[in-house]
């Protein structure tokens, strides 16, 4: 769980993007991701970045959080302003 925890804190709280080299197997697949991404670790790092770009205020607490074996679960809220477009949606306002 702190690996988890750390992960939250690092990137979405702190921008340390190179976080995810110290939290994540090089060999990570995010199986949420689109249908024809591979949501490996490069494709998470990119949506991460993009992501942040687009909400460079965001902050990220971590509701609840609970781990069964090497499983963790996490409930969390993001807050943030977009301030730049973000999978094609503009920023509120520029049209």
């Amino acid at each position: 769980m702190a690996l988890v925890r750390r992960w939250r804190e690092e990137v979405y709280n702190k921008k340390h993007l190179a976080a995810f080299d110290e939290c994540f197997d090089p060999t990570v697949v995010d199986h949420a991701f689109p249908i024809g991404q591979q949501g490996n670790l490069e494709e998470i790092k990119h949506f991460t970045d993009t992501f942040l770009a687009a909400f460079p205020d965001l902050h990220c607490t971590i509701e609840d959080m609970f781990a069964v074996g090497d499983k963790v679960a996490v409930r969390f809220t993001d807050i943030g302003t977009q301030q730049g477009t973000f999978m094609e949606i503009p920023q509120p306002g520029s049209r």
